[in-house]
């Protein structure tokens, strides 16, 4: 019998040379085969092999005539097919056109498993599906699916069905006409539920769903429904080109709020969006952001992770261009709500060339030039009591340095002029500006092996100074810290020490300690000298590290600023961290710390009933437990007392992670607020 066999395979073989260039590559190897009249079958199991072709079955039928030249195949059918793999009940498939059906197939894509009633399977490699159903469980009776009357399948992983249904225990819960999807991009959850429970809100019941996609675009429809509130809804999109240099993202959401009816309406809206792309040498980018409210309470009001993308309700767009010699910016900052206080950049542009030697002096030169129109405006709440700051504005900044190196020390003087022009200022009239600037910096590094460590030990002082502004401060509009200047002597020394150690697998060194010290004349809000002292610490291990500050003010003697934080890694299971800060009536909020203008320009007593003052102590912890290979969780907590006529207040937020069966995770929180004790949140959403 086994004789028999390879003799019809062979002769079949010489006769069909469907799929390949040799004849020898189209074998049938069929248990107990019959053959009659050009036809091969068998009932007790086979296999077809070919070039991109693979069919093994219970039974299996050949035919081979002048006319057609055809296999059928049924039980315990699995076939291979232009790299894809498929099961199914029974197979017909023309050898001569590449073409066949497959009833009631099944095949899988990433993470998705679809079939449907029939599978009809091209030369190409594409198949179309009658009756689809679409999923992410192995077994075929699943608890949710996507279901459409037809769907295709085409380039291996997109998918373009029509009449679409999204069933979760048999039950319909959404319908779309149409839903295009890329079976192998998980960036963003396609199917995404939430129940969650707030305070004062009540329950809300999300739903997000993916309704087109392709291999770099992808669209959401969102649906929400709060207890209290009312029903809300969302369009979002996000799109990553191949080359990864052009990202566009939006997230669009209105609601109607039966809360506040009166007060703001009973549509309350958020549409916000990031554009930017990139020129392929990185030289050219551009950038574009929107974030618009119908009111200033829509965020919080509506807080949501899923509403964000990190806009932070600002609207700019920039231009920015590089070259060997030159840079350009060009940005625009228009204020689109009402109820914010902003300086519109209308626009904002600046050129600058790369520094220069002045005649092989080593002597450095830097210019910068900006060109702007700025318009300061106020929230709606203080136009009536306060004008509209705007002027034209025009600077022009010019520095020269020269690095001097002897041995270990390294010395750099510094010199430079700033040059301001307003159109408009408080009394309505043209102001210029102008000032010197001028200064230095000093260092020298001493370094010793021993057997253990390396210790490097850096001595170090910076001085700068600002000579007396032509124009006061309250002479011109301040837009920003730009704007502001006074006069300023002041020398920031210290000495900076690093230890490296052999042990430590990092390549940081393991202790770094920095003390230094501000020495300053003629500030207004300082009688001493040196009026603080500063170290810092960093102590870094594979696994853990201490992080700290210390900032002492000797004038008020009181301890100004401290930060202390510890990061430690125990096991692969558990890893936290605890972090403590504290801020006197003395320390200013100030986006640059080490600009220290504002306490030349304002006496200490002005300074500290402003909100400047940041007077605080928090406590905040963090920690990761693994319990098990399915099941995570994170906490979060922060404590914060010590403000003058504010409360003390805490929270905590607690998230548990588990995976389901069929590729979906569980996410379980809870939030403490000091405004909300009892917010509880509930989501499963399908991930790769």
């Amino acid at each position: 019998m086994k004789f028999r066999l390879l003799t019809i395979a062979a002769s079949l073989a010489l006769s069909t040379p469907i799929f390949a260039e040799k004849a020898d590559e189209f074998v049938i190897n069929l248990k107990d085969p019959e053959y009659a009249d050009g036809i091969v079958k068998t009932e007790n199991g086979g296999v077809i092999t070919a070039p991109c072709l693979r069919i093994q079955a219970q039974a299996i039928t050949y035919i081979n005539t002048k006319k057609e030249q055809e296999i059928t195949a049924e039980g315990d059918l699995m076939m291979e097919y232009q790299g894809r793999i498929f099961v199914g009940e029974k197979l017909q498939f023309d050898l001569l056109s590449k073409t066949g059906y497959l009833t009631k197939g099944r095949t899988k894509e990433g993470g998705w498993y679809t079939g449907g009633d029939r599978m009809e399977l091209l030369p190409d490699g594409n198949f179309i599906i009658y009756g689809a159903y679409l999923t992410t469980s192995v077994s075929r009776q699943s608890t949710w699916e996507i279901r459409a009357n037809t769907a295709k399948i085409t380039d291996g992983h997109l998918l373009s069905a029509k009449d679409v249904q999204f069933k979760v225990m048999d039950f319909p819960l959404l319908w779309l006409p149409a839903y295009k999807t890329n079976l192998t991009e998980f960036k963003d959850s396609p199917i995404r539920y939430r129940l969650l429970w707030d305070k004062g809100l009540g329950p809300r019941l999300s739903m997000r769903y993916r309704f087109f996609s392709t291999e770099t675009f992808g669209a959401f429809a969102r649906f929400d429904y709060r207890l209290k509130r009312g029903p809300g809804g969302a369009l979002e999109a996000d799109y990553l080109s191949k080359d990864k240099r052009t990202v566009f993202q939006t997230k669009n959401y209105g609601a109607l709020d039966k809360i506040f009816p009166d007060e703001n309406g009973s549509t309350r809206y958020r549409f916000q969006g990031i554009y930017k792309t990139k020129s392929e040498d990185e030289y050219t980018r551009f950038h574009v952001q929107w974030d618009r409210l119908s009111d200033n309470r829509m965020i919080s009001d509506f807080k949501d992770p899923d509403f964000e993308i990190n806009t932070q309700k600002t609207t700019y767009l920039e231009f920015s261009h590089y070259r060997d010699w030159n840079f350009t910016n060009l940005s625009v900052r228009p204020r689109i709500n009402p109820f914010q206080s902003l300086a519109q950049e209308l626009p904002y542009g600046v050129f600058g060339v790369r520094p220069i030697e002045i005649l092989k002096t080593g002597i450095i030169m830097e210019n910068y030039a900006s060109g702007s129109y700025l318009d300061y405006t106020f929230a709606n709440t203080l136009d009536k009591e306060l004008k509209d700051r705007k002027a034209g504005r025009l600077e022009t900044l010019n520095s020269i340095y020269r690095p001097f190196s002897l041995g270990g020390l390294s010395v750099t003087p510094k010199a430079g002029l700033v040059g301001i022009y307003y159109s408009n200022g408080p009394d309505r009239n043209a102001v210029g500006q102008f000032l010197y600037t001028y200064g230095g910096d000093a260092n020298i590094r001493f370094s010793k092996v021993f057997p253990q460590f390396k210790h490097t030990v850096i001595p170090y002082a910076e001085y700068l100074g600002y000579s007396k502004p032509r124009a006061r401060v309250n002479n011109y509009f301040v837009f920003d810290i730009h704007d502001g200047y006074d006069r300023l002597d002041q020398v920031r020394f210290g000495l900076k020490q690093l230890f490296f150690t052999k042990e430590n697998a990092i390549f940081l060194p393991g202790v770094v300690l920095d003390l230094y010290g501000y020495s300053f004349w003629g500030a207004k809000s300082f009688d001493q000298r040196i009026p603080k002292l500063f170290a810092d610490l960093e102590f870094n291990r594979q696994s853990y590290a201490i992080l700290g500050g210390l900032g002492w003010n000797l004038q008020e003697r009181v301890l100004d600023y401290g930060n202390a934080e510890f990061l430690w890694t125990v096991s692969s299971a558990l890893a936290f961290g605890v972090e403590f800060r504290h801020r006197s009536k003395f320390w200013w909020r100030k986006s640059i710390q080490d600009n220290f203008v504002v306490d030349f320009a304002r006496p200490l007593d002005e300074l500290l009933v402003s909100p400047l003052s940041d007077r605080r102590n928090t406590f905040l912890t963090k920690a990761h437990f693994r319990f098990s290979p399915r099941w995570n969780m994170q906490l979060q907590t922060f404590h914060g007392w010590g403000r003058e006529n504010e409360p003390t207040y805490h929270g905590a937020k607690v998230d548990f992670y588990t995976m389901l069966t069929g590729s979906w995770q569980m996410k379980l929180t809870y939030e403490y607020m000091p405004n909300d004790p009892y917010r509880f949140s509930y989501s499963f959403k399908l991930i790769k």
